[in-house]
């Protein structure tokens, strides 16, 4: 079993029931045993305009592998919405779900 932080944010749409679907998906996905979320917070985007972010960062217990659970990431990601518009940097976004550590790699 491996230990991940996962980042979860977003700023545009219903971004708590967003970010709460997407803590829903990670917790039913094959290969995640546990899923603990710290409380929401509320950040000014950086680098960017848009609305402010809502914010919240998981532990999960898992038996993916990096590369795995970065895919299962970029799947919730997409079904809710997630648009990588072509050369832009920290575009607003339905929903970013970012592998920050995998058993200490960072």
């Amino acid at each position: 079993m491996n230990n991940a932080i996962v980042a979860l944010g977003a700023n545009l749409g219903d971004t708590e029931a967003t970010i709460t679907a997407a803590v829903e998906a990670l917790e039913k996905a094959d290969g995640i045993d546990a899923v603990k979320v710290s409380r929401f917070y509320t950040t000014s985007p950086v680098e960017s305009s848009g609305p402010d972010y809502l914010n919240a960062v998981a532990t999960v217990r898992t038996r993916l592998s990096p590369d795995e659970l970065l895919l299962l990431c970029q799947r919730i990601e997409n079904a809710y919405g997630r648009v990588r518009p072509a050369g832009v940097i920290n575009a607003p976004r339905t929903l970013d779900l970012d592998v920050i550590d995998y058993e200490g790699i960072r």
